[in-house]
């Protein structure tokens, strides 16, 4: 039984590694699929303690006893252990109850994950759990809940939760001074920032990103603004982001995520992906300015004014980005599916090594 759980640790760790690169695609994460299911089943047959167990509660006591396991392969684990056994609802039902704290601000992003129904969404709840709850709800096209807990309890909310009610039920308060909003709540770096960029016209992403300017130290938010808007106005001043060492791989993280293969034709494809750090420090910072030199006559008249992997961002391209993107253009195609999805449940794909 070692053996095969010492395979299961390095699925688990095979997934976090290769979950949201630009080097896999959506096979391998259908085939990482795969293997974690079969594993967990070969586990049943070898009577793991966690995997063997009928009974939920003693298993979810096994599960919490590896200290060592990340809060994403907990998720995976429990999504595995419904694969089993087939009983998604109770496990979501107990994760609210578990000695857990993390596990249950996590047990509406579960239900979200297992397809399971969850309409619990109370004021009373700790915080983290009403704001993950906002979060399933809008994913699911919940509108009507939304907005209901809106009225009732906007005014007596944290300011985080108000923030949370500010960008998923009400379009018209989207703006560009809700960054101040993002800025005190700290929450600048969240999944509900991205859903925050991503819904902003060019006006407004650009207000943002020179109020973001004017504090040097805020660099690196500025490259991942100008990757999550999807503006091609943006590329110019990655690329210079591209000649300063100390945002070099940032800013060709975000122009991949742009221009995807047609970033090939200005830097090849064995120096994007070299194996030593340093070296593609080095080459980026050449490579930056030959962008800058080709951008007037050669990328501006080729690309859309909103691309992510060079296409133009629309509801059939980020379809297509979902079935044949590599994992770091699903992630972000599945953030821009928001913007369109009306009539039915948007991807959730915010943290791909927790989804089964």
């Amino acid at each position: 039984m070692l053996a095969r759980q010492n395979y299961m640790d390095e699925l688990l760790a095979q997934r976090a590694q290769f979950i949201d690169t630009f080097y896999a695609v959506k096979a391998n994460a259908d085939e990482s699929r795969r293997r974690l299911i079969a594993c967990a089943r070969l586990l049943v047959k070898k009577e793991h303690p966690f995997f063997f167990c009928t009974e939920f509660k003693a298993a979810l006591d096994v599960l919490l006893l590896d200290t060592q396991m990340t809060k994403t392969q907990q998720l995976l684990m429990l999504q595995l252990y419904a694969v089993i056994h087939q009983n998604p609802q109770e496990i979501v039902d107990l994760v609210y109850k578990s000695s857990s704290v993390e596990l249950q601000n996590s047990a509406p992003l579960l239900a979200l994950l297992m397809d399971v129904d969850d309409d619990l969404l109370l004021v009373n709840h700790p915080e983290t759990v009403v704001n993950n709850h906002l979060i399933s709800a809008f994913y699911r096209h919940k509108w009507s809940l939304l907005s209901e807990f809106s009225v009732l309890y906007f005014p007596t909310a944290t300011p985080l939760t108000q923030l949370y009610l500010k960008v998923l039920v009400d379009n018209k308060s989207l703006s560009k001074e809700l960054i101040t909003d993002f800025i005190h709540c700290d929450y600048l770096h969240s999944h509900l920032f991205e859903l925050y960029i991503v819904r902003l016209d060019e006006r407004q992403v650009t207000a943002i990103v020179n109020y973001l300017s004017r504090d040097e130290d805020n660099a690196g938010l500025i490259i991942n603004v100008m990757a999550l808007s999807g503006y091609s106005k943006f590329i110019p001043f990655l690329a210079r982001y591209l000649q300063r060492k100390e945002h070099t791989l940032a800013a060709h993280h975000a122009l991949r995520i742009l221009l995807g293969e047609s970033l090939d034709n200005f830097m090849p494809d064995a120096i994007q992906f070299a194996a030593e750090k340093m070296q593609r420090i080095q080459d980026f910072t050449y490579y930056g300015a030959k962008i800058l030199h080709y951008w007037d006559s050669t990328l501006l008249p080729s690309v859309a004014a909103r691309i992510l992997s060079g296409q133009a961002i629309t509801p059939e391209n980020l379809a297509t980005i979902w079935l044949d993107g590599s994992q770091a253009h699903r992630r972000m195609a599945a953030v821009h599916q928001t913007q369109f999805t009306q009539d039915y449940s948007a991807i959730y794909y915010a943290c791909p090594e927790a989804v089964l």
